[in-house]
């Protein structure tokens, strides 16, 4: 398949001889409220979303949990797992059910360390997902709740409905 085939905007700006380093890409479906990653626990696999939104979430304290970020078809999940933690720095959970592409976390370290434009590639969209973060952190501490839930149901809205994505 093609690169520019895919619907995972980081999968279809790679070149060809780029997406063959990841492959087997296996795909699979993301289930509304299914937990894909865990705090503390070890990411297994790397997850390039396609449809649906995956929401990054910290657990705080008595089932209290905030969330940072959301993935869409423009990300990636499990991509940080490679810079040395033990484990998921968050909970990710499915908020729209949809679909992605996994790939062993292992198979995704070897092709980042083999291929720069995936390694940039990488760098950016974690770039983007901690200014999102920093972006959530902001709104949270000066946003009244409804302006909160504005801006929470616009970026679920933008990733789920994929329309900026190939």
């Amino acid at each position: 398949m093609q690169a520019s085939s895919y619907v995972n905007q980081v999968l279809s700006g790679l070149s060809s001889e780029d997406v063959s380093m990841l492959q087997p890409l296996d795909p699979v479906e993301l289930r509304q409220g299914e937990y894909v990653l865990r705090t503390g626990r070890a990411v297994e696999q790397v997850l390039f979303p396609r449809t649906g939104v995956i929401s990054l979430i910290i657990p705080v304290e008595n089932e209290i949990a905030v969330e940072v970020g959301m993935i869409g078809c423009e990300g990636i999940l499990g991509s940080g797992s490679i810079a040395g933690a033990n484990g998921a720095t968050s909970d990710a959970t499915v908020q729209v059910a949809g679909t992605a592409y996994a790939i062993p976390r292992a198979r995704f370290a070897e092709a980042v360390g083999r291929s720069r434009a995936l390694r940039e590639k990488v760098a950016r969209v974690d770039a983007l997902l901690l200014a999102q973060a920093q972006q959530a952190a902001a709104c949270n501490a000066s946003h009244s709740a409804q302006a909160r839930v504005c801006r929470w149901l616009l970026s679920c809205a933008i990733a789920a409905t994929a329309t900026w994505c190939p």
